[in-house]
């Protein structure tokens, strides 16, 4: 099983599943194709995966599971320990929220009056703060980090990427069924239909070579339409206006069309997520 699939089936996100690889849990196999390292997954290792949501969902941090998982003859003192280390917090939560409970928030005029009212009963430095988790186990869990803006940037862009390739694959359907319809012949309906439905095809699923003579093909049209614009007869009724908003409506959709396969960053991201099964493009 390959990254996506094993995220899938266990729940977990892809940044956890390589945290717990490079923390030692589990050590899938790997492969390498394209200078790039690839990680690949067994049943074993998403039992192994099941087991460590579950640990994680008890509370255990990632240093006691690894110890427990490496040396089954500490996991009794383990679970005594984190049993009693649940339940000092347990105490320390439920006597913090028993001295919130005491203090009137209407009276609060500032944080240094919140402050004044949590230290009155008993000196500051008794006043233990709420541990943590570490900074590996707080990025697990979906918190902020150094780099987290590139994983908003990236889930931006495959969006976009994904929004305009539906969006383009129905405009370009209804282009090659008139392409069909206009065919003279059965042999060329079919020929016409099936390079269509081929370089449709393999554009969704992430081909560049697709994508290029798409964009070829979107450039020429650009320019013949534009040229139709210009030798247009408008000395006929007024059904020329109607054609004309029509080949303008159809010009701007391709000059869309053709930066978008050309320059967008965010095609190319979802691109690349398609060809190598989930992977980060940044």
């Amino acid at each position: 099983m390959k990254m996506k699939e094993i995220c899938e089936k266990t729940g977990l996100t892809e940044r956890a599943v390589r945290l717990y690889c490079e923390r030692g849990l589990l050590s899938p196999s790997t492969y390498t194709q394209n200078d790039r390292e690839y990680l690949v997954f067994d049943e074993r290792d998403e039992k192994a995966l099941r087991c460590i949501a579950t640990l994680r969902a008890a509370d255990f941090s990632l240093d006691e599971i690894r110890t427990m998982q490496t040396e089954p003859f500490l996991i009794e003192k383990t679970v005594r320990e984190h049993t009693a280390r649940l339940m000092r917090e347990s105490a320390d939560r439920l006597e913090l929220c028993r001295r919130l409970q005491a203090i009137d928030p209407i009276k609060l005029r500032d944080i240094v009056d919140l402050a004044d009212e949590l230290t009155r009963e008993e000196p500051h430095a008794n006043v233990a703060p709420l541990k943590g988790p570490t900074f590996a186990e707080f990025c697990e869990q979906g918190g902020y980090c150094e780099d987290e803006t590139l994983f908003y940037e990236e889930e931006h862009l495959v969006r976009r990427g994904r929004i305009f390739t539906r969006c383009f694959v129905v405009w370009y359907v209804l282009q090659t069924m008139l392409s069909a319809a206009r065919s003279g012949s059965l042999p060329g309906m079919l020929l016409t239909v099936g390079v269509n439905v081929l370089l449709i095809f393999c554009f969704a699923a992430g081909y560049t070579w697709a994508r290029v003579i798409l964009a070829f093909f979107h450039g020429i049209a650009f320019f013949r339409n534009l040229y139709l614009l210009t030798v247009m007869d408008f000395s006929s009724d007024w059904t020329w206006l109607f054609v004309l908003l029509l080949s303008i409506l159809v010009l701007m959709i391709d000059t869309v069309c053709c930066y978008f396969l050309m320059f967008d960053k965010g095609l190319t991201a979802y691109q690349y997520e398609k060809r190598t099964d989930g992977d980060s493009f940044l």
